[in-house]
C-alpha cells in the first residue's frame, strides 16, 4: 500500500498547517489513514480513520473519525481528493456516531499500485 501525498494544508480545528496524507493497514486489512506534519522528521498529527471490525466495510471504503481532535477532517479530506463527500452508512460506536465514505477511485489506484 503506497499513499504519501504532497504537502497539504490542513485547516481543521486542531490541526493547523503542512500535512501529509499516509495510508496503512489495520491488522484485519482495512485502509488506515494517518496524518502527519510536513516537517523533518514528520511528526504524527492525528489518525483520520478508525477501524470498526464489527461494522460492514467494503474495498474502497473507510470510516472517518470525526468528532473531539478530529473535528472537521471530513471536510479536510474531501477538499484534498481522498475521500468522496457522500455518507455511505453511519455505525454507533460507544456515544458517537461514525460515518463511512469511500476512497476517490484516484487514491483507490494509488493504494493499489503500491500493494
Amino acid at each position: 500500500m503506497k499513499l504519501n501525498t504532497a504537502p497539504l494544508r490542513c485547516t481543521t480545528k486542531y490541526c493547523k498547517g503542512l500535512v501529509n496524507v499516509v495510508a496503512a493497514r489495520y491488522g484485519n486489512g482495512r485502509t488506515a489513514l494517518q496524518i502527519y506534519t510536513a516537517t523533518i522528521p514528520p511528526e504524527p498529527e492525528l489518525t483520520a480513520s478508525v477501524n470498526l471490525p464489527d461494522a460492514p466495510c467494503g474495498v474502497g471504503e473507510i470510516y472517518i473519525k470525526e468528532y473531539s481532535e478530529n473535528e472537521g477532517v471530513t471536510a479536510f479530506l474531501v477538499a484534498a481528493g481522498i475521500i468522496e463527500p457522500a455518507v455511505l452508512a453511519q455505525v454507533p460506536s460507544g456515544h458517537v456516531i461514525i460515518s463511512r465514505y469511500r476512497l476517490t477511485p484516484s487514491i483507490i489506484n494509488k493504494l493499489k499500485e503500491g500493494s
